[in-house]
């Protein structure tokens, strides 16, 4: 059964299409991803050159983002509870912490408890001296998402056979081998990156062209589709809706397409039309 388009709200749009996308796995899936996503304009810090999203975790959930690439600074001795010591930054602390991305996750899932939400933990790095904790901060994670983290040996499952099989568990934590291979903890997302400071439209396009000729096909990987001018992060919303037309052959060989600057734009939409004809080809 194929459910109309029209039907399919952003805040719920993997179990509005459930029916049309179960035979799909995590890693054929069009996920669209917020980069860089705790430096948003609505946090307490933002500037030119660091900030590249609008909003928040929730309007970036709420509006169909599913995979939330996150960069942290520890900062050992802060007072508080335990994901206070972690503040998304780039360059810049954007005055966000990991204990309000976490609770934005548990508040988006409450009201849409059947989303996958992908937590892509990029970065973790010492703000100073001290050495990352991380086995400490797998147990605060663990601890607090308890039976709603997804076990890495699920990768190669369908939504048809996650739901049936692991039912509640919507989560996946990916993250550095330094988590310690703990059974939850997936393998760190590739990125697929350009790898340089400046990056025009022009650049960006003929780097994606190269990626999609032999794009990664073992686990989850994400396409960083942002570019980078000399006054900041570049807003490509007319590129992206051009490049990632829904069912496109970007589109067709895509996981998590990485962006800043989201918006409820047609990124979202043509995600949920392309993850529709992946179903369809797949069975026919």
């Amino acid at each position: 059964m194929t459910v109309a388009l029209s039907d399919i709200k952003l805040s719920s749009w993997m179990a509005d299409s459930f029916e049309s996308i179960k035979n799909l796995t995590l890693k054929e899936l069009s996920f669209p991803g917020a980069h860089n996503s705790g430096m948003d304009r609505k946090a307490r810090i933002s500037d030119m050159w660091r900030t590249c999203q609008y909003d928040s975790f929730r309007y970036q959930m709420d509006n169909g983002i599913r995979v939330l690439d996150i960069r942290l600074a520890y900062y050992a001795g802060t007072l508080g509870w335990h994901g206070e010591k972690y503040a998304h930054r780039h360059d810049i602390n954007s005055g966000r912490h990991l204990h309000e991305t976490l609770m934005a996750i548990e508040a988006f899932l409450e009201r849409n408890p059947e989303e996958f939400i992908i937590v892509d933990f990029h970065e973790i790095s010492p703000a100073h001296s001290v050495p990352v904790p991380y086995e400490e901060l797998a147990a605060y994670i663990q601890n607090r998402f308890k039976d709603k983290l997804l076990p890495c040996s699920a990768l190669n499952l369908t939504l048809a056979q996650l739901s049936k099989s692991y039912p509640g568990r919507k989560i996946i934590i990916a993250a550095t081998s330094e988590f310690n291979a703990k059974d939850w903890a997936w393998p760190k997302i590739e990125h697929q990156w350009i790898g340089q400071n400046l990056v025009s439209a022009d650049d960006l396009g003929r780097f994606i062209d190269r990626v999609m000729e032999s794009p990664p096909s073992h686990g989850l990987w994400s396409m960083s589709a942002t570019g980078y001018s000399v006054i900041g992060p570049t807003n490509l919303a007319g590129e992206l809706d051009s490049w990632y037309a829904a069912s496109s052959p970007y589109q067709m060989k895509s996981n998590i397409i990485n962006v800043d600057w989201f918006d409820n734009s047609r990124l979202v939409r043509n995600c949920i039309e392309t993850n529709i004809e992946k179903g369809r080809r797949k069975v026919s």
